[in-house]
């Protein structure tokens, strides 16, 4: 009897350990866990220690696209947030200035706001609406005491009234006047200052009359020399060890064991990997450019702009990470910084989400990529829906390989490029054929030069220097950025001709 029994409860061992091995297989199968992922119980009391991650915080990556300094009546000039460290001091001084005594906000008119910026004065200025409460936050300002502000576009100063600081929303095209202690803006009086004293700015005049239109309240640079600096870059999903490279990234999507996930590669060198019947894909292409969707799941919890934003930064950091590797010869070390370009609300079905795009620079130096920003991330209520990146994984700088050479000329290089520019614009839908036709009975593409350039130079909303990566190209080249109502134009810096166009936030 005694050994009857023992041998059904064996049995009924095995069952048991059988059904749990069943169950946990299962769950690795539709989890797509590994061994190392799981915690046991009875080790639930060591403790894991987990890889940090390098990634940059919210204040870190919410940089201002430009500086634009006013010296004396239409002398301007254009300096980057990095300069003089201009951003670090001002937004330093915007929280001192906030806590102070009397202060508070006033909306003005924007004839108020044009005749204070006509004397010495800087702008500081976003290519995006920044939620001003989110920002106030981050940057520690007291937010109690411009309760009336929603977004942020411009942050700027006058000598005119150092007792006043000065907010445009241009999402709402309103104008603020915030008052506080005179003491905590004498930062910005420092930085135009030091900006004269220093002498070597590269001046700029406004559009208006310069080009000889109506409307722009764009600067552009009159005069410029740069030497001719060697820049390459290196992609490892295009490299050699394609293949490898985007098994890694996979595994950062899919975990460590890609048995069930399907991995297909097309004629045109395109690799993908498919899991659960398409609800997750990730698909690498032969220039190295990844993209990463998801199906939309149900909504959870509204994280607004900046909880994506965070959800956006961790997304990126562990899969694939932020910094790409600086290499230099003869050259001061400078780091490469990722930037939030552009943040813009977008929907999908009746779920409002966000999309961000990132682009780097290199001390004051911008990198761009005629085929779009260098990372883009979609977030829905703290789900990562689509994820894009086209980042190279070093860059090496070689120094000065030249003397000066003249940059063309802004203004002479938007006339040589009227028609085409004026076309793009029109097949981007900036320009649409309605309007144009408003204008000239006879329609937009009767229209003469002249009338073409005139409607350019209205719509000019900045114009940059950077550093341009073309597709499948390792050499990045000197240009010019010219930016057109979201649209952003590349010539090369030295002749003029062009190199192509992306749409911000695309």
């Amino acid at each position: 009897m005694d050994t009857k029994k023992t041998i059904e409860t064996i049995k009924s061992c095995l069952i048991v350990v059988l059904s749990l091995s069943a169950v946990l297989l299962l769950y690795f199968f539709w989890e797509n866990l590994s061994l190392k992922n799981l915690r046991w119980e009875w080790n639930s009391g060591k403790e894991q220690v987990a890889v940090p991650v390098e990634k940059p915080g919210i204040p870190q990556v919410i940089l201002p696209a430009e500086v634009q300094i006013h010296l004396a009546d239409e002398l301007y000039t254009v300096i980057l947030p990095e300069d003089y460290d201009v951003w670090q001091l001002g937004s330093s001084a915007l929280a001192k200035f906030s806590k102070g005594e009397g202060s508070g906000a006033e909306e003005i008119s924007e004839e108020k706001y044009r005749e204070v910026m006509s004397d010495r004065s800087l702008q500081i200025k976003f290519n995006y609406a920044v939620p001003f409460e989110g920002f106030c936050r981050q940057f520690s300002v007291s937010y109690s005491r411009y309760g009336s502000i929603r977004n942020m576009t411009v942050l700027a100063y006058s000598d005119a009234t150092p007792e006043s600081l000065f907010v445009h929303d241009g999402a709402n095209d309103r104008y603020y006047r915030l008052v506080g202690p005179a003491a905590e803006t004498a930062v910005f009086a420092q930085v135009l200052d030091a900006v004269e004293q220093d002498g070597t700015y590269s001046p700029y005049y406004p559009a208006s009359s310069y080009l000889g239109v109506n409307n722009s309240e764009a600067v552009l640079p009159v005069f410029l020399e740069r030497t001719l600096t060697r820049v390459t870059s290196v992609r490892n999903l295009a490299g050699e060890e394609r293949d490898e490279a985007s098994d890694v990234l996979a595994r950062t999507f899919f975990g460590d064991n890609l048995d069930f996930v399907r991995r297909l590669e097309d004629s045109n060198g395109t690799i993908t990997y498919m899991y659960d019947y398409g609800q997750r894909v990730l698909t690498v292409d032969k220039l190295g450019v990844a993209l990463y969707k998801e199906e939309l799941a149900e909504a959870t919890a509204t994280t607004g702009f900046y909880g994506s934003l965070d959800a956006a930064i961790d997304f990126v950091a562990n899969h694939g990470g932020w910094y790409p590797k600086c290499e230099e010869l003869r050259l001061e070390e400078r780091g490469l910084t990722p930037f939030l370009w552009s943040g813009r609300e977008i929907q999908s079905g009746n779920r409002n989400g966000w999309r961000f795009s990132f682009g780097y620079r290199r001390g004051n130096e911008v990198f761009y990529n005629d085929a779009g920003a260098a990372i883009v991330v979609e977030v829905f209520d703290g789900q990562i829906t689509y994820y894009h990146r086209n980042v190279f994984d070093s860059i090496l700088v070689r120094g000065m390989v030249s003397s000066l050479w003249e940059a063309k000329d802004s203004a002479n290089t938007i006339a040589q490029n009227t028609d085409w520019i004026y076309e793009t614009l029109l097949a981007e839908g900036v320009f649409t054929e309605e309007e144009e036709s408003d204008q000239k009975t006879t329609g937009p593409h009767l229209l003469t030069d002249e009338q073409r350039f005139d409607r350019i130079g209205e719509a000019v909303q900045r114009v940059q220097e950077g550093y341009i990566l073309s597709s499948g190209k390792a050499q990045a080249e000197r240009c010019w950025v010219i930016q057109i109502k979201g649209v952003l134009f590349f010539f090369e810096l030295f002749s003029g001709e062009p190199m192509g166009y992306t749409v911000v936030g695309r």
